[in-house]
């Protein structure tokens, strides 16, 4: 594999542009006909463009894509470009219950996991924060909060639902919106502080 770095204009420093052919891979990943279709139009090689910020000072890396074998091998390469070994955030039940009493400006989502991840609950609603019956449910089971999704209490975010996952690590944006990249840096930035 090669990678090719390239440095962006940006309003954050470190966003890069890395490209990685990663054609024996989506052979994993697309159905056969999809390549014999790719085959017949020419195309022998596919090359994915992923784009994440290294910030130096606070040891995160962030990852602007889902968890797949793209990511897998981004992490891979990461790791070796860097000589770390990285690790995935996690986030305890503690950290999630800060970042939804300091930096959420409304709670409308909640999923608690039991019993080693074989049982899950969810709540979903308005301003579930301010509901009693949530609140005492939350008070009880605190120790199961996994997923949170808010509406961050940080500007320019307004009425931008974001989801964080505890287990994963991962966030994820709702209402169909455009999110910029120093919009995520910030709720990065607002999860480190919780943690």
């Amino acid at each position: 594999y090669w990678i090719i770095a390239k440095s962006k204009q940006s309003e954050i420093n470190g966003i890069f542009n890395i490209q990685l052919p990663l054609t024996q891979e989506l052979r994993k990943v697309l159905e056969p006909w999809e390549i014999e279709k790719l085959k017949i139009n020419g195309i022998e090689k596919i090359v994915r463009s992923v784009e994440f910020i290294i910030d130096f000072e606070k040891k995160v890396i962030i990852i602007f894509r889902g968890r797949d074998i793209i990511t897998e091998e981004l992490k891979r390469v990461l790791e070796n470009v860097l000589a770390t070994k990285i690790k995935e955030l996690y986030l305890s039940y503690k950290a999630l219950k800060e970042i939804l009493e300091k930096y959420s400006l409304e709670l409308r989502q909640a999923y608690f996991k039991y019993v080693n991840g074989f049982l899950f609950e969810s709540y979903k609603g308005r301003f579930l924060e301010r509901n009693e019956h949530f609140k005492s449910l939350l008070k009880e089971r605190e120790k199961y909060l996994r997923v949170i999704t808010i509406v961050p209490k940080i500007f320019p975010i307004i009425n931008k639902q974001v989801t964080i996952n505890g287990d994963k690590g991962t966030l994820k944006f709702s209402n169909g919106s455009e999110v910029s990249k120093i919009e995520v840096k910030r709720i990065i930035d607002l999860i480190l502080k919780c943690i």
